[in-house]
């Protein structure tokens, strides 16, 4: 600071209405669409706002809701629980869900991965906050594409047929 001259001044923000951070799903994972053979899905989970701090984040997958083709989550997918650690700082982890193939016609079915709680580990809150869980983004919805024929298969019985020129009309039977 001088008497004659400019004023040259610095302002940081540390921290916001989250210091310890909100806690999301990508807006890429919500809804995630997928096909049976991926036997494996990533989910991402993101901390915005505020990364002070340790923090716990505990999730797990739960069924969709009625009014949707439910994926089983003993023939679809493997029901799952975990806890993702987040260091002071850190900004980003993810998480992993096993996709069950089976061989059985079904629609798309869909099932939820939802983010329980978060949690600061080891210190002290900032102004009596809390790490919190986004609403909506707390919650993904993955979608399993149909791949075994749900709406049917058709198929000949035959690999081909010769047909004269003079036929004017063919009729097939389905059955």
């Amino acid at each position: 600071l001088s008497s004659g001259g400019d004023v040259v001044s610095t302002i940081s923000v540390s921290s916001s209405d989250y210091p310890h951070g909100l806690f999301v799903f990508t807006p890429g994972n919500r809804p995630l669409r997928v096909v049976e053979a991926n036997r494996m899905i990533t989910l991402t989970v993101i901390r915005e706002f505020g990364t002070m701090g340790d923090v716990d984040v505990e999730w797990e997958t739960i069924n969709s809701s009625p009014s949707r083709n439910i994926a089983d989550a003993q023939f679809d997918y493997i029901s799952a629980f975990g806890r993702l650690s987040f260091a002071d700082g850190e900004r980003e982890k993810t998480l992993n869900v096993s996709i069950t193939d089976d061989d059985a016609p079904e629609l798309d079915e869909s099932f939820f991965v939802k983010l329980l709680s978060a949690t600061r580990t080891g210190g002290q809150t900032s102004n009596g906050t809390f790490p919190r869980i986004g609403s909506p983004g707390g919650t993904a919805e993955v979608i399993i594409l149909e791949n075994d024929g749900a709406q049917g298969v058709f198929e000949l019985s035959v690999a081909s047929i010769n047909i004269p020129e003079s036929l004017l009309s063919i009729s097939f039977l389905s059955v």
